[in-house]
């Protein structure tokens, strides 16, 4: 499992490391890079800065040991409008102290490559010291797709970086994109990872920032930006919890133990809100039975979350607040809205559903012999069910058997000393919830 650590480690931005902008081999200017500072989940320490530029990050992190490390990237295309720089999701692994630094991914950056299609990059930095996009002592393997080549928004790309022969290889879908030689960290030297991380980053120079992440959904869209099958090479499995330094612009979710939907519209304009709800319905809801609570969370606004019941399951349910009591069968239907203001927009609707049934009920009509004794007379086993009409079905416990043997006729032979007990069911329906298993027990004598 990977290990959590914040507020571990000091920041990144402490120490100048994500301040530091480079000259760029494909662009004039400086390059505007960042990875997310070590420590950077608590207030105040939510943005790393360089000059003007503000770095908002979602993120997972792993702090261990490992030889490569991999992850399955969704491709987006989001907006990143003047003066934002650029929009990325990649895969990063680095030394334990976040100084040396090989990076995979794509972007959208209009500075860099002059459009605002995603590219796939490769990056590295040495001693703390940003290096260029693509190339800077990159050794490229000359398969396509190249670093810097477009790709196309929608296609799932799998990148992989691991160190072998005195190298870190890059790998895009299987394909060999280049190497970083060691060489590169002659002073350093770095040849195994101490911390992987993978991220959304958004370089803004407007505040708030206007670039959109990942596709431009928040987390909570199932139709996210994602990353998934997060993996360490020679190193513990990867267990994620996702990190989103500014939740008011981009938010991170958890899929799986080992995957995470990332992304946001960014802060010009009012924001988007999105009701999750949180409680799961119950599937043994029956008529006049337990009331449900119903638990959902909203957007940023601060208004509460707003619980109805849709005007065509008024028969079927009703509801206080959050509690939910079921007064006919059918379909409950529960709807949540969220109201915004100035700076949020009213949340789409969200709706719940409850499948509710009536609930039956198995009655013993006979009484067993006073008495029972082995070889004595049969007993007629008498019950009632619901209204389902599916039969009531009787059985003799596995325990009981050595006692008492059910006959085709629904009756109970005495057939050695010990305890009987015979257990009555009856199925369901669309309408009818299955009955509570009965028992009905006694003691076998012998003459």
């Amino acid at each position: 499992m990977t290990r959590r650590f914040a507020g571990l480690l000091t920041g990144l931005l402490v120490f100048g490391w994500l301040a530091m902008p480079a000259a760029s081999a494909n662009r004039a200017g400086p390059v505007v890079k960042g990875t997310p500072p070590i420590g950077a989940e608590s207030a105040g320490q939510t943005t790393a800065q360089s000059g003007t530029t503000t770095y908002h990050y979602v993120y997972d992190r792993s702090l261990a040991t490992a030889s490569g490390a991999a992850a399955e990237f969704v491709v987006a295309d989001p907006a990143v409008p003047a003066p934002d720089l650029h929009s990325l999701a990649e895969l990063s692994v680095e030394s334990a102290d976040g100084r040396q630094i090989v990076e995979v991914g794509w972007t959208v950056d209009p500075g860099q490559f002059g459009d605002t299609l995603p590219h796939l990059f490769v990056y590295h930095w040495v001693d703390g010291q940003p290096s260029c996009y693509n190339a800077c002592g990159f050794v490229p393997s000359g398969l396509d797709p190249a670093p810097g080549a477009p790709l196309t928004p929608g296609t799932v790309h799998t990148f992989k970086v691991n160190h072998a022969g005195g190298r870190w290889q890059v790998i895009n879908n299987g394909i060999r994109v280049g190497y970083f030689p060691d060489t590169l960290w002659s002073t350093t030297p770095f040849t195994s990872i101490g911390l992987t991380q993978w991220f959304g980053e958004v370089a803004a120079t407007a505040s708030p920032p206007c670039a959109q992440m990942g596709n431009g959904l928040l987390a909570a869209d199932p139709s996210a930006a994602a990353i998934r099958h997060l993996r360490l090479f020679n190193g513990p499995t990867v267990d994620t919890a996702p990190v989103q330094t500014d939740p008011s612009y981009y938010t991170g979710k958890r899929t799986a133990p080992n995957g995470m939907r990332f992304g946001g519209p960014g802060g010009c304009g009012p924001q988007p809100q999105m009701i999750e709800f949180e409680s799961s319905p119950p599937g043994d809801a029956t008529v006049g039975g337990a009331p449900y609570t119903v638990v959902a969370s909203g957007g940023g606004s601060g208004n509460p979350v707003v619980f109805k019941i849709a005007d065509n399951a008024e028969s079927v349910c009703t509801i206080a607040v959050d509690s939910v009591s079921f007064i006919g069968p059918g379909r409950c239907e529960i709807d949540a809205s969220q109201a915004g203001n100035p700076a949020f927009t009213d949340a789409a609707p969200a709706r719940q559903i409850v499948h509710v049934r009536i609930p039956q009920t198995i009655t013993f009509l006979s009484a067993p012999p006073h008495r029972p004794h082995v070889g004595g007379h049969r007993y007629k086993v008498v019950v009632s069910g619901g209204q389902s009409g599916k039969p009531v079905k009787l059985s003799v416990g596995h325990r009981a058997r050595s006692a008492c043997a059910l006959h085709h006729t629904r009756r109970i032979d005495f057939i050695d000393k010990g305890t009987c007990t015979i257990r009555a069911s009856q199925a369901g329906s669309a309408t009818y919830a299955p009955a509570d298993r009965v028992r009905q027990r006694f003691v076998v004598h012998r003459r």
